[in-house]
């Protein structure tokens, strides 16, 4: 990889991960904000991050020579963990939709 990518990809991907942590947090200190009703677009702004996020993973797990490493299961673990965090999300809000299509073709 060019070394002007390589700043770039790890700007992007701690920034990433900083946005994720924050959205992790949110949902799991919801009851603490007066509107009670945060939770699910936060959750919506982390499946419209997965993919970019997995791009700035795959990026910075390269450009970083971790896949190199000694610790290569624990390396991947480690960065891909955000990209996993949004998958789920991504997962979990697609089983929402399909339960709500589901739930309201049965009730006709």
């Amino acid at each position: 990889m060019n070394k002007s990518c390589k700043p770039l990809a790890a700007i992007v991907y701690f920034l990433g991960c900083a946005i994720v942590a924050l959205c992790v947090f949110t949902i799991i200190f919801e009851s603490a904000f007066p509107e009670n009703s945060c939770g699910l677009p936060i959750l919506f702004y982390l499946v419209v991050g997965t993919a970019p996020m997995l791009l700035a993973s795959v990026a910075f797990y390269h450009s970083a020579g971790l896949n190199t490493g000694a610790h290569k299961k624990r390396n991947f673990a480690l960065v891909f963990l955000p990209a996993f965090v949004c998958g789920a999300s991504l997962l979990y809000y697609a089983g929402v939709i399909v339960w709500a299509v589901v739930r309201a073709a049965l009730k006709t």
